[in-house]
């Protein structure tokens, strides 16, 4: 299998002097990758996710990358059998550590029914495990994709759902432990037996409660928006639905937030169906107050030829808040791809703006973020996937944008709205041979100039660092000395950083 890395960082001008740019996609040894989550701790950022081939799932991986794009460090996370990671975000007693969130198997491999919900503590720098907390009951399947809350007392919430072989359907679940990883409750709800139910996003109330949002099936085929509440201890104070009108056939809630009002600020997905035209999805926005009322209620998104879908909701430091999804066109659409998609909202409901990636020509439906967050630069950084090549398929994606959404200053004029990255097939250098017996070309391409190079291995260890004044249209190194393993060369071409990882015998 091939590994690809690419790495775009974009020099700036002085009006953007604080902000880095940079775009990766990695490839790790798998046929699906995905990165579903990242965080940001003072010197340098933490992105989890993982892989999968045909036949077997591999475990989840965690990625150290530096605040200028570079890789730092890498580790596979195999102390659980068949780990998934969802979510990462930084200890907030202390800032060096990390804590992720995902599904392990207790069988070793990804067994729908015997599956539990993990918490991980790793050093941030060194990625060493310091702690471990797993939850889950012998039997049955409990799954969560949520974000992870951390609550007032410190403790963490998750919210997914529990599946049994034994009873149709599956209940709403939700996990809050204490602020040392004990489990305080773990409760499941549903409302009509038989039913599956979701939970997709949680948020704490004043009282130490909490609302969860979510989806729940009416018919075999179709899901209805719900959302409950329920007091400190997990016990259910009220629960409502938005149960589809007229040509609408499917509503899931995703995200919520607190507002400064006290009210709550919810998205989700609405799809449509109107016969004789395609079916689309918009991002549906809302407005609950503390007794799940609905003050008002918009749409995102109505085009027939377009999908639209959102995932997370992070407040930014102006009190708006950002989220990133996909933006995918209809099928019946001619050469139809997918968007890797991040939005600006206000806390009224309106889009402030939305920026559209593309990394592939073969994106189809693989461009996604999964992750947004805000940046300690006033940026925003996005994990997700995107399609590598028809060999590799779907590959790892982080793209570290400025505070107006742009991968480079400007972006915001494009009258398109859809930025296309030099990436993949675009690249603008070449390397080879590769895999390598030590010896290694580097070409620039489109008449471009290679005027600095670097090259490091797997932990960032720096093996070369030059600069070419005049620039050079290609370059040759040995790397003879080095042992067998993986590598990576930056060229700095036509004022941007690019990466590529090769491997040497």
């Amino acid at each position: 299998m091939r590994k690809i890395l690419v790495l775009l960082i974009i020099s700036t001008n002085a009006l953007f002097a604080q902000t880095t740019y940079f775009n990766i996609q990695f490839d790790y040894d798998s046929i699906w990758n995905a990165f579903t989550s990242i965080a940001e701790t003072n010197d340098f950022y933490i992105a989890v996710g993982g892989g999968a081939s045909f036949t077997t799932f591999e475990n989840g991986h965690v990625v150290q990358i530096s605040k200028q794009g570079m890789i730092q460090g890498f580790r596979k996370i195999d102390f659980l059998g068949g780990s998934k990671i969802f979510d990462i975000t930084s200890n907030p007693t202390n800032p060096i550590e990390i804590d992720v969130s995902g599904r392990m198997n207790p069988n070793g491999f990804d067994d729908t029914v015997n599956s539990d919900l993990f918490l991980c503590r790793l050093e941030g720098a060194l990625l060493d495990t310091l702690q471990t907390s797993i939850f889950g009951v012998p039997g049955y399947g409990d799954y969560s994709t949520s974000t992870m809350l951390r609550t007032s007392d410190n403790g963490v919430v998750l919210t997914g759902y529990r599946f049994s072989p034994a009873i149709p359907g599956g209940k709403l679940l939700l996990l809050k432990t204490d602020s040392l990883w004990n489990q305080a409750f773990m409760k499941t709800y549903q409302k009509v037996n038989n039913e599956a139910n979701y939970g997709n996003g949680v948020v704490e109330t004043p009282d130490k409660g909490f609302i969860v949002v979510g989806s729940r099936s009416y018919n075999i085929y179709d899901r209805q928006g719900t959302y409950l509440r329920v007091d400190s201890l997990g016990n259910q104070i009220w629960w409502k639905d938005i149960v589809p009108q007229g040509d609408e056939e499917l509503i899931a809630l995703g995200a919520i937030a607190g507002l400064e009002d006290g009210t709550y600020l919810v998205t989700g997905t609405k799809n449509y169906f109107n016969p004789g035209f395609p079916r689309y999805r918009v991002e549906l926005i809302l407005n609950i107050n503390e007794s799940g009322e609905v003050l008002w209620s918009k749409e995102y998104g109505s085009s027939i030829y377009e999908d639209t879908a959102w995932r997370g909701l992070e407040r930014c430091p102006d009190g708006n808040f950002i989220t990133g999804g996909t933006k995918r066109e209809n099928p019946y659409v001619a050469d139809q791809k997918a968007y890797g998609t991040i939005a600006k909202i206000s806390p009224d409901g309106d889009v402030l703006w939305e920026r559209k990636y593309s990394a592939s020509t073969e994106g189809k439906f693989y461009d996604v973020f999964w992750r947004t967050i805000p940046t300690s630069d006033g940026g925003f950084i996005c994990a997700g996937s995107t399609w590598g090549d028809s060999i590799t398929k779907e590959n790892s994606w982080i793209v570290k944008l400025d505070s107006l959404g742009c991968l480079e200053p400007g972006c915001d004029s494009i009258s398109t709205g859809v930025v296309e990255l030099p990436v993949g097939e675009n690249s603008p250098i070449k390397i080879y041979p590769n895999p390598t017996g030590g010896q290694l070309t580097i070409e620039a391409q489109g008449s471009k100039l290679i005027t600095a190079l670097k090259v490091y291995d797997l932990q960032g260890h720096r093996l070369k660092d030059e600069t070419y004044k005049p620039g050079r249209g290609s370059l040759s190194f040995d790397l003879g000395g080095e042992p067998p393993g993986a590598y990576f060369c930056s060229a700095l071409v036509g004022g941007v950083w690019v990466t590529r990882q090769f491997v040497k015998h």
